[in-house]
Formats: structure tokens, C-alpha cells, sequence
């Protein structure tokens, strides 16, 4: 799962479709299966109203509050994981 832009103007498709390559299942939400949500560049004019976080970083927070192991990492810790 992804949420805001990744770095070096890398599209979202082809990080899906790399995600895809070794193994992992690109989701369009954060659900109680995903294992990992990249976090890249977010926008704050697309946030909610008096939101600081996009509602898939929020509901991954509340998630790992809640005893969830998925994993949070940045957009460019991810695109190091992909070289």
C-alpha cells in the first residue's frame, strides 16, 4: 500500500507492479492484510480538513496502536528495498 508521492517522480503503477514482482500484493486501502504502507511526499491540499496525516497513514497508525504489526516505512527507505 502507498499514500503520497514517491520520490524521484517514480509512478505509483510501476512501484505496484515492482511490489508485485517480489511477491508482495499491491491493495488499493489499508486493510487488516496489509503488511506494509509505504509513506512518500503528501500534499497537504489533498489531506481531509484539519487532518496532518492522509486517512491510510491514519488508519495504519490506529492500527499499530491497536496491536497491528504492519509496518510503516518511508518512500525512499522503500525504493532501497527495490535496488
Amino acid at each position: 500500500m502507498i499514500t503520497g508521492a514517491l520520490p524521484g517522480g517514480i509512478l505509483r503503477k510501476d512501484a505496484q507492479q515492482r511490489i508485485a514482482h517480489y511477491g508482495g500484493i499491491p491493495q488499493a486501502g489499508v486493510t487488516s492484510e496489509t503488511d506494509f504502507l509505504v509513506v512518500g511526499d503528501l500534499d497537504p491540499r489533498r489531506l481531509a480538513p484539519g487532518a496532518n496525516v492522509s486517512a491510510k497513514l491514519k488508519k495504519a497508525l490506529d492500527m499499530r496502536s491497536s496491536g497491528s504489526k504492519i509496518e510503516i516505512i518511508c518512500g525512499t527507505d522503500f525504493l532501497a528495498y527495490l535496488d
